[in-house]
């Protein structure tokens, strides 16, 4: 498989590691290059383009470790980018057309309840509307 461009979507520090690790092995295995993707969700009582810190930081320690990672595994720099909205998978979608993605790697937290049910899920959103493959990276479930 000719990866092309290797789009890895980090939604929290927790799977960084993993899911860029997975996008450097792919890419190296096919030459391809890797865009570490993190979506900050905006609430809709946040307007769009609000500055918060609580949003805002947890972006920069994802992306930078994100960097850090690649370069470790790969020797190279990787782009990054930080987007803002209200919804990931729209968000995730819309920036794997626009970036031309042959392929967006995401992780997956086991999760259930009513927020789930309600407000769907990344994952199902981007196996219905992604321009590209998908790889999902489930993590094991953890034992309580």
């Amino acid at each position: 498989m000719d990866a092309g461009k290797v789009m890895v979507a980090i939604r929290d520090m927790e799977h960084v590691d993993d899911l860029v690790k997975l996008a450097c092995l792919i890419a190296k295995g096919s030459g391809g290059e890797i865009m570490a993707l993190h979506v900050i969700e905006v609430p809709p009582a946040l307007p769009l383009d609000a500055r918060d810190e609580a949003l805002d930081r947890p972006a920069g320690r994802i992306i930078s470790r994100a960097s850090k990672i690649a370069e470790e595994t790969l020797g190279k720099r990787i782009s990054t980018r930080v987007v803002r909205s209200r919804h990931a998978g729209e968000a995730i979608v819309d920036e794997a057309k626009n970036q031309g993605a042959q392929l967006v790697i995401l992780g997956y937290r086991h999760r259930t309840g009513l927020g789930e049910i309600l407000f769907g899920s990344t994952v199902q959103y981007l196996a219905d509307s992604a321009p590209c493959r998908v790889i999902v990276n489930i993590a094991p479930a953890r034992k309580e």
